[in-house]
């Protein structure tokens, strides 16, 4: 995008367990106005219980959500992704990047991803663990092969 670089979006761009929309709405009582399929370029590794996205050159694949009240709050979801006002201890960091809906438009939504300096996430986010497919849902695109 050009121009001046957004504070806030009424998107949040989910490619885990957010994805899990039933959930969502019985958690914390969101419901998106609007579900589109869409991508976003980053790496996607996984511990098997959650993935984590970095910034990379792979395509990570998910939902975008549009709420409107995120424009206002954005951190609902803050304390489930342990992002802790985006501090060097949290596990994860939410930021603005540009996500790409199936249609084909752009817009700039919130993600969480992963704390590359957090412990833990250096220890999952390695070449063993990266989903190459960028499917979060299909463990059998690891390159290690898929998980027993």
């Amino acid at each position: 995008m050009m121009g001046d670089t957004p504070t806030s979006s009424d998107k949040m761009f989910v490619y885990g367990t957010l994805m899990n929309l039933k959930e969502v709405k019985e958690m914390w009582a969101v419901e998106p106005d609007k579900i589109e399929k869409a991508t976003m370029w980053g790496n996607l590794y996984s511990d098997d219980q959650q993935p984590i996205m970095l910034d990379g050159k792979g395509t990570v694949h998910g939902l975008l959500l549009t709420i409107p009240s995120l424009t206002q709050d954005p951190s609902v979801f803050d304390r489930y992704e342990a992002c802790h006002n985006n501090s060097p201890v949290s596990f994860h960091l939410r930021v603005l990047k540009e996500a790409t809906a199936s249609s084909g438009e752009k817009s700039m939504a919130w993600v969480y991803v992963g704390n590359p300096k957090h412990g833990r996430v250096k220890r999952i986010c390695v070449v063993g663990n990266l989903i190459i497919q960028g499917h979060w849902k299909s463990e059998t695109n690891r390159l290690h092969g898929p998980l027993e």
